[in-house]
């Protein structure tokens, strides 16, 4: 026993007379190559997930069909068979072992991993809307990471509609020409795996400008009446005009001012710092 592959005689001598000798020859052969098994596989795609994969291959040693079998994170997962591939696999250590037809073994172990989370954050460098019932809020997604790490696609979530209301996607994370309200933004990436932002981005709007005009004093035989204009809403300092368009205008300072009013129609316009009226 414990004889290696090779070429043997064996002689065999009677150990009287006539002390003939008869001899055999015979050979131990041992397969041409190594049993060797080479794996291959697929990460899983997103978290949580199970769409990853093993698949197996065998050569060397006694050929003749092979079988596999498969544990994972040390417990049986798949008994011996002629399977050599393994789909919908979740994340774990995976020990596949290889068994030829006189029953030598092989074995070698795949570790399928989960991608990092996909994480971002979400801002906007305009929370007020420069005037009431304006389009012009910004959100930006930013520190994008995980996942495949690139080919991300940016959906923007306008939460304070119901139902939720999405635009999208689009390869740039600024989203712009919004209104007022709230939003988050929701990432895909290159392999269709999403996350959506935990955190909101709120977009406010300024209060209406509300001129006031009121007699402060009545007219004389010597003077003209005055009136007090004043403004609120919006985003101070406001100023005035007596034209819509403003061509020539004054400031208001502390909010209102009295003027002299002559006899007739006086009208006055108000307006803030953003040019909202």
């Amino acid at each position: 026993s414990g004889l290696k592959a090779g070429f043997y005689t064996v002689s065999a001598t009677l150990t009287a007379t006539p002390f003939c000798t008869v001899t055999t020859n015979f050979s131990i052969v041992e397969p041409t190559a190594t049993l060797a098994i080479t794996p291959s596989h697929k990460d899983i795609s997103c978290v949580p997930g199970n769409d990853g994969s093993i698949t197996v291959s065998a050569s060397g040693g006694w050929d003749g069909g092979y079988e596999f079998e498969v544990l994972k994170d040390g417990s049986p997962f798949s008994a011996y068979s002629s399977q050599t591939e393994y789909t919908a696999l979740e994340a774990g250590v995976y020990t596949i072992n290889v068994k030829d037809t006189k029953g030598c073994i092989k074995s070698t172990s795949v570790t399928l991993k989960n991608p990092d989370p996909i994480t971002l954050n979400v801002s906007t460098t305009k929370p007020m809307l420069t005037c009431i019932g304006n389009a012009d809020g910004t959100v930006t997604a930013s520190a994008v990471s995980g996942g495949q790490g690139s080919d991300y696609l940016y959906t923007l979530n306008f939460l304070s509609e119901n139902p939720v209301i999405s635009s999208g996607p689009q390869s740039n994370p600024v989203f712009t020409g919004l209104k007022a309200g709230s939003y988050s933004v929701t990432v895909t990436d290159g392999w269709g795996c999403s996350e959506t932002s935990v955190g909101t981005v709120t977009i406010n709007e300024p209060t209406r400008v509300e001129a006031s005009l009121v007699l402060a004093s009545s007219i004389t035989c010597t003077t003209d009446a005055t009136v007090t204009l004043s403004a609120t809403g919006g985003t101070a300092p406001y100023s005035y005009s007596t034209t819509a368009d403003f061509l020539t205008s004054s400031p208001l300072v502390g909010n209102s001012v009295t003027l002299a009013a002559p006899v007739g129609e006086n009208r006055y316009y108000v307006r803030d710092v953003n040019g909202c009226n």
